[in-house]
C-alpha cells in the first residue's frame, strides 16, 4: 500500500512539474507599466457606422499613412490627408442598432480622412475596382489582404498578400499608386507581383515582412533620420507544437527603394543577406504590429513596438527598444481589451481581439493612437458593432511642444449616395476572420490555448496514474 501511494505521489509530482513547465512556456513575464491605455471615444465613434446605408460598414486589418509622407507622432495637421487600408470589409446597410442587411464582403477597402481629427464629414470611404463605389468588389481587382503602407509624398505604396490552403501568406505583391495634388489616383495604380525578398518558407518557419513599416527618413519627419525604411515582419514558428510569431526586422535605403534586392536582415549583430538568420526582437507578437520612434517625454530617443500578445488575445503590449532593431526591453501590458470573450451583439458567437498597432501621425500630443481589431469567433459578423476597429490612447508621458500652423477651412468629404434600400437579413455565410489566423470551428482563438494545454497536462497525469495503478494491481493478482 505504501509503495503504491509513493508511486502515485511521484506521478502527481510529475504532473505538477509538467503543468508548471506549460505555464512557464506560454505565460510571458510582464513588468508593471506606468503607461496605460484609455479608450479613444472620438475615434471609436467615427468607425461605428450604425444607421448608415449603402456604404462602408465595418472591417479589420486597419493600417494608415499620411499621404504627404509625414509619420512622426502628432505630425498630422488640418490639411493632412490620411489613407487607411482595410482587409475583409462589409458594404451595405446597418440599422440604428448595428444590424447589417444587404451586406456584401470585399477583400479590401479604404478611407481617406482629411485633417487630424476623426470627423465623419471629412471621411471618404472607398471600395470597388479603382475606387468605383458603384461596384461592390475589391479596389485592386484581386483577392488579397493588406499589410502596411508607405508614402514618400509622390507615391503611395501598399503591400498585399495571397494565402495558401493553411491561411498562411504565400505571395506578397507591391502596389504603387500615384499621389496627384495631394490625393491618390487609384485609376493609375500598378502592381508588381511576388516581392520574394519579403517572404520565405522553410520546413519549420515562415519569414514574412511588411506587416509593419517605419520610415526613418527626413521626409517622414524622423528626428535622427538614417534614410532607411524598416520593414518589420514575423518568424512564424510552424514547426512548434503551438505556432507562435516572433518579431524580426529588415531594411532598405530610401534611395534603393523599391529595389528589394537591396533589402537586408538584422541577424542580431549586423545587417546580412540571409533571411533565415533574422534575429528575434520580441517574442509572441501579432500578425500586425508597429514600431514608432518616441521624440519627447521620459522615453525620448527610444522606439516603441505595439502588438497583441499571441496574435489573438485581450492583452495589448508594448516593448521599448534602443534602436529600430532593438534590443527591446521586457514587454509590458498596457491595456486589456474588454471585448474579448463577450457575446456578440449579433447573437452568433463570442468576440475576440487581435493585431494592435499605432498610428503615430494621428496621435494627440504625446498620446499615441493605437487600434486593434474586433471579430466574432466561429461565425461571420452580423452586426457592424461586432466588427469595427477599436481605438485607444497610450500616454507616453511629457508633452510635444505646440506648433502653430495656418488653419484653413475644413474640407467636406463627399457624402455617400445611393437609392434607399429595403432592409433584409444578412444572407452572406462568409466567415470573416483574421487573415493570418482564421478562427474556424476547429481552430479556437489563442486566448484559449493555455487552459487547453493545462487540461491536456492534467489528463496526461491522470492517465499515467491510472497506468501505474492498474500495473500494480495486475502484479498483485
Amino acid at each position: 500500500m505504501k509503495k503504491r501511494l509513493l508511486t502515485y505521489l511521484t506521478v502527481l509530482l510529475a504532473v505538477i512539474i509538467a503543468v508548471s513547465a506549460c505555464m512557464t512556456a506560454f505565460a510571458e513575464e510582464s513588468e508593471e507599466s506606468d503607461m496605460k491605455g484609455v479608450k479613444a471615444d472620438n475615434w471609436n465613434a467615427l468607425f461605428d457606422r450604425s444607421g448608415e446605408r449603402n456604404t462602408w460598414l465595418c472591417a479589420d486589418g486597419i493600417y494608415s499613412v499620411s499621404l504627404d509622407g509625414k509619420d512622426s507622432i502628432s505630425s498630422a495637421t488640418k490639411d493632412s490627408k490620411t489613407f487607411f487600408i482595410f482587409s475583409d470589409s462589409f458594404i451595405g446597410n446597418a440599422a440604428s442598432n448595428g444590424s447589417m442587411s444587404l451586406a456584401s464582403m470585399v477583400n479590401h477597402s479604404a478611407m481617406v480622412l482629411t485633417g487630424n481629427e476623426p470627423l465623419d464629414k471629412n471621411a471618404e470611404f472607398i471600395w470597388g475596382l479603382k475606387g468605383d463605389t458603384k461596384q461592390r468588389n475589391n479596389i485592386f481587382g484581386i483577392d488579397e489582404w493588406m499589410f502596411d503602407l508607405l508614402s514618400d509624398g509622390e507615391n503611395l505604396y501598399l503591400f498585399g498578400f495571397t494565402h495558401d490552403s493553411n491561411w498562411k501568406p504565400e505571395r506578397i505583391d507591391l502596389y504603387t499608386v500615384p499621389i496627384v495634388d495631394g490625393d491618390v489616383d487609384l485609376s493609375a495604380y500598378t502592381r508588381k507581383l511576388n516581392i520574394s525578398p519579403l517572404i520565405k518558407k522553410t520546413e519549420n518557419a515562415h519569414y514574412v515582412f511588411s506587416m509593419g513599416i517605419t520610415p526613418n527618413t527626413e521626409t517622414a519627419g524622423a528626428k535622427d533620420p538614417d534614410g532607411y525604411y524598416y520593414f518589420y515582419g514575423y518568424r512564424d514558428n510552424i514547426g512548434n507544437w503551438i505556432q507562435t510569431k516572433d518579431l524580426i526586422v529588415s531594411r532598405i535605403h530610401e534611395n534603393d527603394f523599391p529595389d528589394f534586392s537591396k533589402l537586408t536582415y538584422w541577424n542580431g549583430s549586423e545587417w546580412g543577406s540571409d533571411i533565415e538568420q533574422s534575429a528575434v526582437l520580441v517574442e509572441n507578437v501579432s500578425c500586425e504590429v508597429s514600431v514608432t520612434p518616441i521624440e519627447y517625454g521620459p522615453h525620448a530617443g527610444r522606439y516603441i513596438a505595439i502588438y497583441t500578445e499571441m496574435v489573438q488575445s485581450a492583452h495589448m503590449k508594448y516593448a521599448l527598444g534602443d534602436s529600430p532593431w532593438g534590443p527591446f526591453d521586457t514587454p509590458v501590458e498596457f491595456y486589456t481589451a474588454p471585448e474579448t470573450g463577450t457575446d456578440a451583439i449579433g447573437g452568433n458567437g463570442a468576440l475576440y481581439t487581435y493585431n494592435a498597432k499605432a498610428h503615430p501621425h494621428l496621435s494627440d500630443g504625446n498620446k499615441l493612437l493605437v487600434s486593434y481589431n474586433v471579430n466574432v469567433s466561429m461565425s461571420a459578423a452580423r452586426n457592424c458593432r461586432d466588427y469595427y476597429p477599436r481605438f485607444l490612447y497610450l500616454d507616453l508621458g511629457g508633452e510635444i511642444p505646440t506648433v502653430t500652423t495656418p488653419v484653413e477651412t475644413e474640407t467636406q468629404a463627399p457624402a455617400t449616395t445611393g437609392a434607399p434600400l429595403t432592409d433584409t437579413p444578412v444572407t452572406t455565410d462568409t466567415l470573416v476572420t483574421d487573415p493570418l489566423d482564421p478562427v474556424t470551428p476547429s481552430d479556437k482563438p489563442l486566448t484559449w490555448v493555455l487552459p487547453t494545454v493545462l487540461s491536456a497536462c492534467a489528463l496526461l497525469g491522470v492517465g499515467i496514474g491510472a497506468y501505474f495503478f492498474l500495473k500494480h494491481k495486475k502484479k498483485k493478482h
